[in-house]
């Protein structure tokens, strides 16, 4: 089941472009990383767990869970210069070239900034929809 699908089974449709957009931002990280930290296999995890559950938790709760994921613990640099996946996806910060990727104790950027960036998105994206935008 894919992340749209597990998110249209939950009643929270209105997270898939969040959740979408920023999963974008990491694409190709996963080449780098050991095959269970691939950050669309563990959100697709987690909505598992959830559809299981029956539903998915509060929005707080939500982003949470989410900036706990292993691939938010993972850090890039190339030529000296750091990756930040709020700001540039990584196949953009790669240039296809090879980048250093390392794990920290930590997400980075803080799981505060990354909760509150997914809020943030998910906050427009329902006033879009309540606008008749999309």
């Amino acid at each position: 089941m894919t992340i749209a699908l597990f998110l249209d089974a939950l009643g929270e449709p209105g997270w898939r472009t969040v959740v979408l957009q920023w999963l974008a931002q990491y694409e190709g990280l996963e080449r780098y990383l050991w095959p269970e930290d691939d950050a669309a296999v563990q959100v697709q995890n987690l909505l598992a767990r959830y559809t299981e559950e029956g539903h998915l938790p509060d929005a707080e709760a939500f982003v949470t869970a989410l900036t706990e994921l292993p691939h938010c613990f993972y850090k890039a640099s190339r030529n000296g210069k750091r990756w930040d996946p709020l700001n540039q996806t990584f196949a953009d910060f790669a240039q296809g070239e090879l980048v250093d990727v390392w794990s920290w104790p930590h997400p980075e950027p803080s799981a505060a900034t990354v909760q509150s960036w997914l809020l943030l998105k998910y906050c427009q994206t329902q006033t879009q929809s309540q606008s008749g935008g999309s």
